[in-house]
């Protein structure tokens, strides 16, 4: 009993709380961050599929934001070579891409 928690009532599920910051950027900082977008020839469900595979065995950390009906792809990495290899695994998907600098 002397520990008891102060809530009165409990959620029949998980409760899960998260923190998401972009790409380690602390909220606050003002400053804007370097970042890269991986602009694609077609938007369709199996090229994101090998898009996020691809950037997933990379292990690069990339962000995807849904914008109508277009994914915007921004990808963390500050290895010109790491980025150029992203867009040669895309080609044996038949994906033309290429790597824009954006400033998030």
């Amino acid at each position: 009993m002397a520990h008891k928690d102060a809530r009165e009532f409990v959620f029949p599920v998980n409760e899960l709380f998260m923190q998401i910051d972009s790409f380690g950027q602390k909220s606050g900082s003002g400053g804007k961050l370097k970042s890269f977008r991986l602009v694609i020839d077609r938007v369709d469900r199996y090229s994101l599929f090998c898009i996020i595979q691809t950037l997933t065995s990379l292990h690069l950390p990339y962000m995807v934001i849904k914008e109508d009906k277009v994914p915007l792809i921004y990808i963390e990495e500050k290895s010109e070579k790491q980025l150029n290899q992203v867009v040669l695994e895309l080609e044996k998907y038949d994906i033309k891409s290429k790597i824009v600098e954006v400033w998030l």
